[in-house]
């Protein structure tokens, strides 16, 4: 029996459940005129008797009281823009993919919103047709709040008493047969008011918003205009209502019908007009299509059926057809349709969005973004179409088989009678993506053809209503590079290391800006200066770095040329970080030696965290670049839990946008972690692979074989968790588990990390082991210091130097997998590696020659990021001879042998990126949020409860606890059997 459901739920349909067999399905999904199911064999077999679709599915029936009543596609759109589709964007994005939108909160009646609706074009066929029942609709159901008025706005003269005598001649109680229909009529009809203006008129509109006023009688209020016009009048409308009638006291949303222009350029000059006036999230951009019911349930059975999901790629589905046709034509209504055509009508806009929800990713979540995202992704990797690739048609005039004569196309009096606009059109698009490579989307779109059908195989969800602006654009269209001059007008860079006496400057940075000098990597025209409290010369400077500066990357014999002429281009200037009055120095000996000339600027914040908002602050109100580009670089540490990283996100941001600032792990500059995305991209044999069918776990492992020794100070603030594993191996698990991006551009890259992010649990106490190294003898008998006999460390302290931790991601490609995170000081070596370890072969033949230990025949993928970068799988083969004897061997790519160029150090290559404005390996600040949401609960609680850390000698491989958490999870530590 199907499941009762309120009609103003927002809950997805009751999910079709199918008996476990092999069955291979074709889904026609009748969206005109039944509304029903109708399910076929691929290859003929018997029906599915053990099915009953019906019993799930929502039907036209009136008779059929037990089945939610199947609203028309506006009332469902009207509904939707009104009450969920300003949700926010949720942090709870690991949500189950069936849990119901939750629904806004609602007031109580005495201090709920006014809802004020105006219909601008009230006197149309549409407003009348579609919008006033689609309200009527939702009023009878009890779906709008208490107190609500509806005005139409026309040009055309009319009363109150008029429009309501126009419109209830279109309103219908086939919702529902309850006596009360009249009472409810007339109660809508007395809530239905009129104005008449011009939509130009900023008079009219301010008038509109006096009766608006009266009808609210002083309330909060809440409006929606629903523009009910052609597009060439939007402007004019939405620049008068935004100033004289928009709320002052709640949301304001603006519904606009297509078309959305013509083509890329009036779409978007549409676009720059309405957003002169409103933002984004007041956009609703109507398409009826979405509101349909059977492509509303297009999601639930693709994500709430378990047969479906599997077969939805190109290694199962051959082609996918989206058919709309028409069994009449224009017929005296030809002026509108002439000067759009089949291709803009239908397909650009109906069609292209079914495809787009069918074609799509898994969403994290049922939030309006999340779907939309996933939207955009699929529309920018479909290639643009060919000529090649499209049929267009025009009906000609001709009879029925009864007998009756229809006109074609071009004797329609509204037509031109040399009209070349087509009234039909077949097109083949494709998608150039992992998932639907090679697979023709076919279209079809007709009028006056011999029967009205809509049949799509497809998916979706209901609430994407408004479509996003950025919703073309190709899969390998390059990120846009800054225009760089020629050579003689080459913007001069100004690089300045603010910390530069610290250790990291002058072993790292100054060394990387030295190498990328020395490759020819950096301007012609540069300069680098170096700001730090430390009373310092410039010629102290170089003497001081210049001792750290090697010709490493380049054996040339002009190594000490090089390196006197990098070092000239080196100054010094001695300030404090919070001195307006220094940094207004600086920026005077940098014009000095920029010369006059266009310059950009780089600021390097090698400095602890506390004092990057002064140094901001200083720095961008008196050294900031005023002719070019000005970036700022910030070190890690980015706050020690989402409250302190939050607050450092805020004071940036006072004095800097989010392009501006570039937060650094070094760990992303790894060659083997750049290389990660290489070899799971352009490896067909990876792909597949990756993800929960067939790997069993992964495993971030980062040791040092040396402890603090002498400079505890620091590393006690914030101990290994924070130190290594939330940002360097937090991470690289995102770069691995990420879904494939749209392209290599930072933000889809970084769209994805977050992705990844967000459904990540936090960490629990239990799923933890922390410890912190004693003192000890190594192997030749020299002895170590333990954490705490170091001078620089409280001998009380609790801070862990080692930390072992399961993750989990809640998504369909990882659900159930543990990403162990194992990270520690003073161990038995010095190594950081991705191990990748496969789930065992099902029915494996060769079981027997493996014993009872299966661990010994599972695959394992390793790449070594340090030292001795390489990537290697170990697989079974057979050991040469007679008989049949297996053994576990290595395909193996080790870099030092493979390749004689010397690896660049990471510095360098973020370095660069972040003067070529490449943002890839930096981190984004809603990243930086969703890698502390799941750190934060699990450190508060080690500091509350004071959790002590599991002791463990100097020089082994870590507390035994380790072993114990690896073993919860029936998981081996790859790296205890030693690679060597």
């Amino acid at each position: 029996m199907a499941a009762q459901i309120s009609p103003c739920s927002s809950s997805p349909f009751p999910s079709t459940k199918f008996s476990r067999k092999s069955w291979l399905f074709k889904i026609h999904s009748k969206i005109n005129p039944n509304n029903q199911f109708e399910l076929k064999s691929s290859h003929g077999y018997p029906p599915l008797n053990s099915v009953s679709l019906q019993d799930h599915v929502v039907s036209n029936n009136a008779t059929n009281q037990s089945h939610l009543p199947s609203f028309n596609s506006l009332r469902r759109l009207f509904l939707i823009s009104c009450y969920h589709f300003l949700v926010a964007f949720r942090v709870d994005a690991a949500a189950e993919i069936n849990k119901p939108l939750a629904k806004e909160n609602v007031l109580t009646e005495q201090t709920e919103p006014n809802l004020s609706v105006t219909i601008v074009g009230a006197s149309g066929d549409l407003a009348k047709k579609k919008i006033f029942p689609a309200l009527f609709a939702l009023f009878y159901e009890d779906c709008l709040p208490q107190n609500f008025i509806i005005f139409g706005y026309a040009r055309t003269e009319m009363t109150d008493e008029e429009l309501r005598e126009t419109i209830s001649g279109t309103l219908t109680c086939r919702i529902d047969k309850r006596e009360n229909c009249g009472n409810k009529m007339k109660a809508f009809l007395a809530r239905c008011f009129y104005h008449t203006g011009q939509y130009n008129s900023e008079e009219n509109f301010a008038e509109l918003d006096n009766r608006l006023k009266q009808k609210e009688d002083g309330k909060t209020s809440n409006r929606l205009f629903y523009l009910s016009i052609p597009p060439d009048i939007f402007a004019d409308v939405v620049r008068c209502a935004s100033g004289k009638a928009f709320s002052k006291t709640g949301w304001t949303r603006v519904i606009v019908e297509k078309p959305f222009g013509r083509d890329s350029e009036s779409s978007a000059e549409l676009t720059r007009s309405l957003k002169k006036y409103l933002v984004e999230d007041q956009i609703f951009r109507i398409d009826h299509y979405l509101g349909k019911e059977l492509v509303e349930n297009l999601s639930v059975l693709r994500f709430s059926n378990v047969v479906f999901e599997p077969l939805w790629s190109r290694n199962y589905i051959r082609n996918v057809q989206f058919i709309f046709s028409e069994d009449f034509g224009t017929e005296g209504r030809g002026g509108y349709f002439d000067n759009y055509g089949i291709i803009r009508d239908i397909m650009q806009n109906h069609l292209l969005q079914i495809l787009a929800l069918f074609a799509m990713e898994t969403p994290v979540s049922l939030d309006a973004e999340d779907i939309r995202n996933e939207k955009v992704k699929v529309l920018r990797s479909m290639r643009p179409l060919r000529l090649e690739d499209v049929v267009i048609g025009q009906y000609k005039g001709g009879q029925s088989k009864g007998g009756k004569s229809y006109l074609g196309y071009t004797e329609d009096p509204t037509v031109p009678n040399n009209s070349l606009t087509p009234t039909f059109a077949a097109a083949a698009l494709f998608i150039d993506n992992a998932r639907w490579d090679g697979v023709p989307f076919l279209m079809k779109a007709g009028k006056a053809l011999n029967t009205r059908r809509r049949l799509f195989l497809i998916s979706c969800y209901h609430f994407l209503v408004a479509f996003r602006v950025d919703a073309v654009a190709e899969i390998e269209k390059p990120l846009a590079k800054e225009n760089v001059p020629p050579e003689q007008t080459e913007p001069n860079l100004s690089v300045t290391v603010v910390g530069a006496s610290g250790d990291l400057a002058k072993k790292k940075i100054f060394p990387a800006l030295f190498a990328l000098f020395y490759e020819d990597c950096l301007p012609q025209n540069f300069i680098v200066f170096g700001y730090a409290r430390t009373e310092m010369t410039d010629e102290e400077l170089r003497e001081t770095i210049s001792r750290t500066l090697t010709c490493r990357i380049d054996k040339r014999e002009n190594c000490g040329d090089k390196m006197e002429e990098f070092l000239a281009r080196c100054f010094y200037h001695t300030g404090q970080y919070n001195s307006e009055e220094n940094f207004a120095e600086l920026d005077s000996r940098l014009k000095q030696k920029e010369d006059g000339k266009t310059s950009n600027r780089l600021f390097y914040l090698s400095i602890p965290p506390d004092i990057f908002a002064d140094v901001v602050r200083c720095a961008s109100g008196k050294a900031f670049s005023k002719t070019g580009w000005t970036r700022v670089i910030v070190e890690k540490p980015f706050g020690r839990d989402s409250e302190s990283s939050a607050e450092l996100t805020r004071s940036l941001k006072q004095y800097l946008v989010e392009d501006q600032i570039f937060r650094i792990d070094h760990y992303l500059g790894k060659e083997l972690v750049e290389n990660l995305s290489v070899l799971r991209f352009s490896n067909v044999v990876f792909e597949p692979l990756w993800s929960r069918n067939y790997i069993r776990n992964v495993q971030f492992i980062f040791s040092e074989d040396f402890g603090t020794e002498g400079r505890g100070g620091y590393f006690d603030n914030y101990g290994i968790i924070r130190d290594i594993m939330q940002n360097h191996l937090l991470q690289i698990l995102a770069l691995f588990a990420m879904e494939t991006p749209v392209s290599l551009d930072a933000e889809d890259i970084r769209n994805e990390k977050v992705k990844v992010l967000r459904p990540m649990r936090p960490l629990r106490l239990e799923d933890v082991v922390i410890g912190q190294y004693k003192g000890g003898q190594s192997k030749g008998g020299k002895s170590y210091l333990g954490y705490t006999e170091d001078p620089t460390v409280p001998n009380n302290s609790l801070t862990p130097t080692f930390a072992a931790a399961a993750l989990f991601i809640d998504n369909a490609r990882w659900d159930g997998v543990p990403f162990l995170m194992k990270a520690g000081k003073a161990l038995n070596t010095r190594r950081a590696e991705i191990r990748v370890q496969f789930r065992p072969v099902p029915g494996n033949l060769y079981k027997k020659y493996f014993g009872m230990d299966m661990d010994k025949a599972t695959n394992e993928l390793v790449l070594r990021v340090q030292p001795d970068e390489a990537i290697y799988l170990k697989i079974n083969s057979k050991i040469p001879g007679l008989g049949m004897k297996l053994d576990q061997s290595d395909l193996n790519l080790f870099y030092r042998t493979r390749y004689l160029k010397e690896i660049p150090d990471a510095y360098e290559r973020l370095l660069l990126d972040a003067i070529q404005g490449e943002r890839r390996l930096f981190i984004r600040s809603d990243e930086l949020d969703a890698a502390w949401s799941i750190f934060t609960p699990l450190l508060n609680e080690l500091e509350t409860k004071k959790i002590a850390p599991e002791l463990y000698p100097y020089g082994s491989r870590g507390p035994v606890g380790a072993y114990y958490l690896a073993a919860k999870y029936n998981v081996r530590w790859g790296d205890i059997a030693g690679d060597e």
